[in-house]
Parts: structure tokens; C-alpha cells; sequence
């Protein structure tokens, strides 16, 4: 199964995810294998394992600092669903939310309230173009 990095809503792809990995090491002194295990446990916390609170606040500033509050995804296209993922109603649900998405915004605009102002203004309008017509 292929994972995704991404850190801070940007992929990381090649030569960007192995930097990633090399400066989690580095920050963290742990080996590749414990900080791809601890990321894809989805417990990026447990990189800082130690009982020392002023340790693991400057461990997560460094990471901070690096642009490493990353996560690990599963590529859509790979995503599969097992004996274990049955939900209730989750195919409605998402193809409800797909419809909602779909619809075109002319369908249901936001209601502007009308200010006072206006509405007098074009009274006062009309009663003028009413009352004292002029000639072509």
C-alpha cells in the first residue's frame, strides 16, 4: 500500500518527503522506521516520548519551525473499504453531500434584506415621475 505525506495542506512528494523524514530524525533522534511508524499510527505525538515537558515543547517548536506538522494519507484512488468499515447510511450521506455541492448557487441565493432608505427613495421617485410628468 503507497502513502502520501503532507504537511501543512502541501504534498510531499520525492526528495521534499525524504528531507521531512531526514529533519524528523534528526529533531527527534529516532530511526526512519520509528518516525514512519509513529506518523502512520496517526500519532505524530508519540515522536516526542519523553517525560521531560520543556524536551517535547522544544521538539514540537523545531518541528514547528521545520514545516513538519505532518500526516500521513492513504491516495484516494487506493482507498479501500473492509469487513471492518461498514457505516450506516454512508453511501447516502456522501452522495446527499454530492448533490448539495452540485447545485447551482441561482438555485437558492442569500436573501438581501432592503434597507428603509431605498425603498423610500424610489417611492418618492415615482411619485415625482408621477405627478409632474415632463414632455418628450
Amino acid at each position: 500500500m503507497k502513502y502520501q505525506l503532507i504537511s501543512s495542506g502541501h504534498l510531499l512528494v520525492g526528495s521534499e518527503e525524504k528531507e521531512s523524514i531526514a529533519r524528523i530524525q534528526r529533531i527527534t533522534k529516532l530511526s526512519e522506521e520509528q518516525v514512519w511508524k509513529s506518523l502512520l499510527n496517526g500519532k505524530p505525538r508519540k515522536l516526542l516520548s519523553s517525560d521531560d515537558k520543556e524536551k517535547i515543547k522544544k521538539v514540537a517548536l523545531a518541528l514547528r519551525r521545520a514545516g513538519l506538522e505532518v500526516k500521513v494519507q492513504v491516495p484516494s484512488a487506493e482507498r479501500t473499504e473492509g469487513p471492518g468499515d461498514i457505516a450506516p447510511n454512508k453511501e447516502n450521506s456522501s452522495i446527499e453531500k454530492e448533490r448539495i455541492d452540485a447545485l447551482p448557487y441561482s438555485i437558492a441565493p442569500p436573501k438581501k434584506k432592503s434597507h428603509p432608505g431605498r425603498c423610500l427613495t424610489a417611492l418618492l421617485l415615482s411619485l415625482i415621475i408621477l405627478l409632474f410628468p415632463t414632455p418628450i
